[in-house]
């Protein structure tokens, strides 16, 4: 390109003619070499540009099936607590329903004692169900359906 690197004057010193020419095949080699490096330098930011837009595809994909999951799990959340909410009987309670089938002499106490008898199991199951549950073990469902 018609650059000078360096200026000989005449007589020149032979050893300094080979030390210019050596310099500027060193300088030429070197032009090249960065010539090339930024070629590559500009076709690897290429492809990290297409692997960074791939990524950031994949990483919208995976936020949103982040949230459907996160969703999901509020419902399931959401779900054992409607079923763990229903509190079992107190001890309270238990005294009273005792207390009113000894005194109620209307029915048959045989029904009421049948009837307490299951609130109590049930009740106690909940209770459990609901302490299991805290833990992380899901207990099945009764053989009678839920309140059975």
């Amino acid at each position: 390109k018609g650059a000078v690197q360096h200026y000989i004057s005449k007589p020149w010193d032979p050893e300094k003619l080979v030390q210019a020419i050596e310099s500027g095949i060193s300088h030429y080699e070197y032009h090249l070499d960065s010539k090339q490096l930024f070629a590559l330098a500009k076709q690897q930011n290429g492809k990290l540009y297409e692997l960074n837009c791939e990524l950031m595809e994949i990483t919208k994909r995976h936020e949103k099936e982040s949230q459907t999951l996160e969703k999901y799990i509020a419902s399931i959340r959401d779900r054992l607590r409607e079923k763990t909410a229903r509190r079992p009987l107190t001890p309270a309670q238990i005294q009273k329903g005792i207390i009113r089938l000894i005194n109620d002499g209307d029915t048959s106490p045989q029904d009421e004692l049948n009837t307490l008898y299951e609130q109590v199991i049930t009740a106690l199951y909940r209770a459990f169900t609901e302490l299991a549950l805290r833990n992380g073990i899901e207990m099945p469902e009764p053989a009678g359906g839920e309140d059975g």
